[in-house]
């Protein structure tokens, strides 16, 4: 089972369904997973050279600055993730039947594919994610994963928590 989760509300509800659905089922496998806010611009390409051997330097600067960029977010991730982690073990899923996986987000609207293509590489049967309730008004000018979820995902099983 891989379960999407951020900081908000909603995977909070979502993590809870977890528990209050499968707890102390023995053969449960669960992946934690997060998908990283984009790199911002600064750190997405520099401003070249036409000199070789400074234009390698400044890509290997450019590639050393995103892994620190990668590292502290997953970092910042880790916080709520290990939470998680700990209450998914509180309600009965043992330790090593869970993992934490990141990934990057390359294009923050593809944000389903990128939990759909994390699910199929690790063969996740079931996927559950959060989905974040706001008013109707607000709901006019927001997109919300779960109605990309709902077209995207259909053969797969899955649960939108709200």
């Amino acid at each position: 089972m891989l379960v999407a989760l951020d900081a908000s509300e909603a995977s909070s509800h979502a993590r809870h369904y977890v528990v209050d659905m499968f707890a102390n089922t023995e053969a449960l496998e669960v992946r934690l997973f997060h998908v990283l806010p984009p790199i911002p611009p600064e750190y997405r390409e520099h401003g070249g050279s036409v000199d070789p051997d400074e234009e390698e330097a400044l890509s290997e600067a450019l590639r050393k600055a995103q892994h620190q960029w990668i590292d502290e977010a997953k970092a910042k991730a880790h916080a709520f993730m290990d939470n998680d982690k700990a209450i998914l073990v509180d309600g009965g899923t043992t330790a090593d039947r869970i993992s934490v996986a990141f990934a990057p987000s390359v294009v923050p609207s593809e944000i389903v594919r990128d939990i759909l293509q994390a699910a199929t590489e690790w063969q996740c049967g079931t996927i559950i994610v959060g989905r974040q309730c706001c008013s109707k008004f607000a709901e006019v000018f927001h997109h919300h994963i779960g109605e990309d979820w709902r077209t995207r995902a259909r053969d797969l099983p899955s649960g939108i928590v709200e």
